[in-house]
């Protein structure tokens, strides 16, 4: 049984559907059969894949697999001609998708630009309020209406003296 031989049955149970490029049979440690296939579809949709290590008959292996691609490619058995009109589907959604992402990541940095923006703001309040408690302090000592320095709780920055 050779690579010949798997490449027909791949090819015979794929009905023109799929175009075989490599085929290789090869064993593991433990002596069981690894198919690797590779490949396109008759869309132009490339297609590669290694089996899971089996025992039995790699042509049957070979079968189920050219079935299984083209299931899992066009979601049934039977191709036709809607296939066309299913792959350009696709491509709208994948370019609708690679659209969406980049949508997301303009978002993402805005979203992160405007988190650092609200952090300086935070900053500039926090350097206002403490100002103003200092300005409080100063116009109580010049005013004579309250202690100097600042109330019990508030900080200084330590421009004022003590």
């Amino acid at each position: 049984m050779g690579s010949d031989d798997i490449r027909s049955a791949f090819e015979a149970a794929a009905h023109g559907g799929l175009r075989l490029y490599v085929a290789k049979l090869d064993y593991t440690a433990d002596g069981q059969q690894r198919l690797q296939l590779t490949g396109w579809h008759r869309d132009g949709t490339p297609f590669g894949l290694q089996t899971a290590p089996f025992s039995g008959d790699p042509v049957a292996r070979a079968k189920a697999v050219a079935s299984d691609l083209i299931t899992l490619h066009y979601g049934e058995q039977q191709m036709s001609r809607s296939v066309g009109g299913l792959a350009r589907l696709m491509g709208a959604l994948r370019d609708i998708d690679s659209n969406a992402n980049a949508l997301a990541d303009r978002l993402g940095a805005a979203q992160t630009a405007i988190l650092g923006e609200m952090q300086t703001t935070g900053s500039i309040i926090a350097s206002v309020e403490q100002a103003h408690g200092e300005l409080a302090a100063v116009n109580r000592m010049y005013s004579n209406s309250g202690p100097a320095g600042p109330l019990p709780g508030e900080e200084s920055s330590g421009l004022l003296p003590k």
